[in-house]
C-alpha cells in the first residue's frame, strides 16, 4: 500500500490544483448578467443562492440522516453531514461533461462553480464549532451487545460472504 500510496500522493499534489484551475478558467461569468435563460444578474444570483441552499440541504441531510440509522446521536449526524458540505468536486466534474456535451450552459456550469466554492467555504464556519461541542457523537449501547445497528449487518453479512466462497470454493 505505502509503495503505491507515496508515489501517488505527489501526482494527487500536482493535479488537484491544475483540475481546479481549468475547471475555474471554463467559467464564463459574463453568462450572469447578460440575460442568458431570460434573466438578469439578480436572477442568477437568486439561482446561484437557491442552488447552493439546496445543496447545503441535501448534503447534509442525505448524509446525516442515514448516519443517524447507522447508530450516530444528533450530535454524530450533524458532524458527518457539515463534513460533506465541501465535497464538490463530483458536481464540478459532471457539470463540465454536461458542458462538453453541450446539456449545460454556461450559466449552469457558472453557478456550480459558485455553489462548490460557497459550500467549501462555508463548511469550516458550521463544521469547528459542531466538533467542539462535547460528546462522541455516538448512541450509548444501551445493551445490545453492539455499538451500531451496521455493525450486526456488516459482520452478518461478512459471516455469509465467507461461508458463501467456501461452498462454491468446494464445488470447483
Amino acid at each position: 500500500k505505502a509503495k503505491v500510496e507515496e508515489p501517488m500522493l505527489h501526482i494527487n499534489l500536482f493535479l488537484v490544483p491544475v483540475f481546479f484551475v481549468v475547471v475555474g478558467m471554463q467559467v464564463d461569468f459574463s453568462a450572469f448578467g447578460d440575460g442568458v435563460a431570460g434573466g438578469s444578474l439578480g436572477r442568477a444570483i437568486a439561482f446561484a443562492a437557491a442552488i447552493t441552499a439546496l445543496a447545503i440541504v441535501s448534503k447534509v441531510a442525505g448524509s446525516g440522516l442515514p448516519a443517524l440509522m447507522a447508530g450516530f446521536n444528533r450530535l454524530g449526524a450533524t458532524r458527518i453531514g457539515l463534513g460533506m458540505l465541501p465535497r464538490g468536486e463530483v458536481a464540478l466534474i459532471i457539470a463540465g461533461i454536461g458542458v462538453a456535451s453541450g446539456a449545460v450552459g454556461p450559466l449552469e456550469f457558472g453557478v456550480a462553480v459558485v455553489m462548490t466554492v460557497v459550500t467549501t467555504v462555508v463548511a469550516p464556519v458550521f463544521l469547528v464549532p459542531a466538533l467542539k461541542r462535547p460528546g462522541t457523537g455516538l448512541k450509548p449501547e444501551a445493551g445490545r451487545g453492539w455499538a451500531f445497528p451496521t455493525e450486526r449487518l456488516l459482520v452478518s453479512s461478512y459471516l455469509w460472504s465467507r461461508r458463501e466462497v467456501r461452498r462454491l470454493s468446494r464445488r470447483a
